[in-house]
């Protein structure tokens, strides 16, 4: 995964194009670990917004995520974004949701499919 993004951050002429934002549902002191995890990985160093139990109380996974995209749209209005996430959680009913309210600003959706053994 982080090769790929790798790929699509430095565009075709090896220069940096894509800015990514790297929503989390851990909670925010999970940061350190996050951001750990990112740059061993080698992926491209970008924004991590994780969770904030104490902004409203117990939000769900989607509110967080939902709150997260919906805030990063209407401050970059002209940004177009590409939506990734996994199967695992409930990416696909989202970013389809989002798609219909944002549709100018989406460029496209990848969803990871998760292949284990208790999936």
């Amino acid at each position: 995964m982080s090769s790929w993004l790798q790929a699509l951050h430095l565009g075709h002429i090896g220069k940096r194009k894509i800015r990514f934002f790297y929503i989390s549902n851990s909670p925010r002191n999970y940061f350190g670990y996050l951001t750990k995890f990112l740059e061993i990985n080698q992926f491209p160093k970008d924004p991590v917004l994780p969770k904030d139990w104490g902004r409203k109380g117990e939000i769900t996974k989607l509110d967080h995520k939902e709150e997260e995209i919906k805030r990063l749209f209407l401050t970059s209005p002209d940004l177009p974004f590409i939506l990734l996430g996994d199967i695992a959680g409930d990416d696909p009913i989202l970013y389809h949701a989002i798609s219909k309210k944002y549709p100018k600003q989406i460029l496209s959706i990848y969803i990871r499919e998760i292949k284990h053994k208790r999936r």
